[in-house]
């Protein structure tokens, strides 16, 4: 029967999709059975039926090419859905798109491994194959220790392992937006996998001009704005996360009415969530971090990322876990503040920066520091953000900031590192964030860090021949680039950290974690220029304009180690508005 208590939106298969195709999950058309040893694709041969969901259909096989003796799963979409070319798109460019970012952005356990970068077809059908994980779900392991609990260590594992696949799902610009634990399977270890993204939202993706929650989506486990049909962000997800926790800890969904309607209500009103214990054990620091998540207002929960180093102090060994339970305090701050949307909040620069920019009032820096504050710095344009001292946006167009050339600005042939927070949708071509280089006969010299649709990057500039000589490398610069995804809307804490004589010694960090190493030795070279910096636009020559927020940015001339980093972000709280 189509799901209305039983943990769905209400009358789900009358509600549009806020992309105008009216969401039809119970159709009577839902396809002929796979049957046991037939061969799909030509490859694979069907084992038995493994799921059966309003939009798709899972069956387990073997894959049937020579040497190869592995099971997968097979993943295919309903025929009414499949003639849909909306749901078809969904179904190859969001869902199995995402699952191939996550893969190829790097190792990324927690989340359901692709094992093919494209659909396959069978009878006019189109599948997935993605990894089999033949363990429980996480619903079907709760619900056999309902009376016992789970042993805590064992929530705060699973916590962890939902934590870093959500974070790895958000770096390449995918927001799951149905996370529960009937889509979350256990391997043979206890560790956590995450399924079914089949209503994710694709930040890159043109077509998807969906901005708030879909109507097909488990009210239980949804944050309030997507119960009120408002724009969401990778937040949502982590008050999923956040309602997982406090499920696995004291047996109870937080904020579940019967009824969709219900919980609405109850996640709209004040901000109700469960009280953040005081006490020292593993449990109390879990339902501390479960209790951030659920901040009623998504610019108070911490990221994937935050919660993630938060559990991992949690779960440290006694010796030593104070420190690191610390440590990890300050990036749930904006979590345990409240459910308001507002309040100030300014930071200063940290110790050993060269130069900082824009410098809070009544802030100070050490001597020797260079600091650049409104009266340091011509600005055009930008205007202050709301509730964030030294907090700037740029609209994209015209807006940036300009700094005179000096020799605390230059790095010359040595190390150096660059951080900012920044706050984007721009998923255009190029936008800087720090620019400072200069052209001469149309040969450039300087560095510049920018975003390239999404991505972090950064340019080192010599006017000369790279040492290491491949394609558009021969130019008078390399670029490299990231593969994590920063333009969501959401508040991000972003370094480029760059020992220049070492192989791997270029570092890109996103929220304090790695996200890609590149090798900076093919430009041993002076990168020194006469041009001033800039911040939000090209210095070389037009163009380049950023679009969104940006605080805190920092030079440093050193390569900041990865200790640093993780300080660094800790230390400065996500900006506010």
């Amino acid at each position: 029967m189509p799901p209305d208590e039983a943990g769905h939106g209400p009358a789900a298969a009358q509600e549009p999709w806020r992309d105008g195709e009216v969401c039809r999950p119970w159709s009577e058309d839902r396809g002929r059975a796979l049957a046991p040893g037939e061969v799909v694709a030509g490859r694979y041969v069907v084992d038995a039926q493994l799921g059966d969901g309003a939009f798709s259909e899972v069956f387990t096989a073997w894959d049937g090419q020579p040497g190869s003796s592995c099971r997968v799963a097979l993943k295919r979409l309903r025929p009414a859905h499949a003639m849909n070319a909306r749901s078809l798109h969904r179904f190859e460019h969001r869902e199995l798109a995402l699952l191939v970012r996550v893969s190829a952005a790097g190792p990324a356990p927690n989340v359901v491994c692709p094992r093919s970068d494209g659909l396959v077809w069978h009878e006019g059908l189109p599948l997935m194959v993605l990894e089999l994980v033949e363990g429980p779900s996480l619903r079907a392991s709760m619900d056999r220790s309902r009376s016992l609990r789970l042993p805590v260590d064992t929530v705060g594992r699973i916590a962890l392992g939902l934590a870093q696949g959500l974070a790895a799902i958000h770096a390449v610009g995918g927001i799951h937006r149905d996370l529960k634990p009937s889509n979350v399977r256990l391997r043979g270890d206890g560790s956590p996998v995450i399924l079914d993204l089949g209503i994710a939202k694709a930040l890159w993706d043109e077509q998807d001009t969906t901005t708030s929650a879909p109507a097909w989506m488990t009210h239980r486990y949804a944050a309030p704005e997507q119960l009120d049909r408002a724009p969401v962000s990778a937040a949502c997800d982590v008050y999923a996360l956040g309602l997982i926790l406090h499920e696995m800890l004291d047996g109870k969904v937080p904020l579940a009415g019967a009824t969709f309607a219900s919980t609405r209500a109850l996640r709209l009103g004040e901000d109700g969530r469960p009280s953040s214990p005081t006490g020292r054990g593993l449990a109390d620091a879990l339902a501390r971090i479960a209790s951030a998540c659920l901040a009623r207002c998504p610019a108070r929960r911490p990221t994937a990322n935050e919660v993630a180093v938060a559990i991992e102090a949690a779960l440290a060994p006694e010796r030593g876990r104070r420190a690191r339970l610390l440590k990890a305090v300050p990036l749930l701050a904006a979590g345990l503040l409240g459910g308001a949307c507002s309040g100030v909040t300014a930071s200063s620069p940290s110790g050993g920066v060269d130069a900082f920019y824009p410098l809070g009032e009544a802030l100070r820096v050490e001597v020797g520091d260079v600091a650049i504050g409104q009266g340091g710095a011509e600005r055009y344009g930008p205007s202050p953000v709301p509730g964030r001292r030294g907090a700037l946006h740029f609209d994209g167009e015209s807006d940036f900031v300009e700094v005179p050339s000096g020799e605390a600005l230059d790095v010359g042939r040595g190390d150096f590192s660059i951080a900012a927070w920044i706050r984007t949708n721009a998923r255009g071509q190029t936008s800087v964030l720090v620019d400072k280089r200069d052209e001469h006969e149309g040969r450039v010299r300087g560095f510049s860090f920018y975003l390239q649709q999404g991505n972090l990057g950064v340019q080192l500039a010599d006017r000369d021949r790279a040492t290491k000589c491949v394609g558009s490398s021969c130019w008078a610069y390399s670029n490299y680039r990231s593969s994590g995804f920063v333009a969501d809307g959401a508040w991000h804490h972003v370094v480029v950290a760059i020992r220049r004589n070492e192989i791997d010694g270029g570092v890109f960090y996103i929220d304090g974690r790695p996200a890609g190493a590149f090798d900076p030795t093919d430009r041993p070279r002076s990168l020194d220029s006469e041009a001033p910096l800039r911040v939000g636009r090209r210095s070389s020559s037009e163009g380049g304009f950023f679009a969104g927020d940006l605080a805190d940015v920092a030079l440093y001339r050193r390569q900041l180690s990865e200790a640093e980093v993780v300080d660094l972000f800790l230390k400065s709280p996500p900006p506010s508005s």
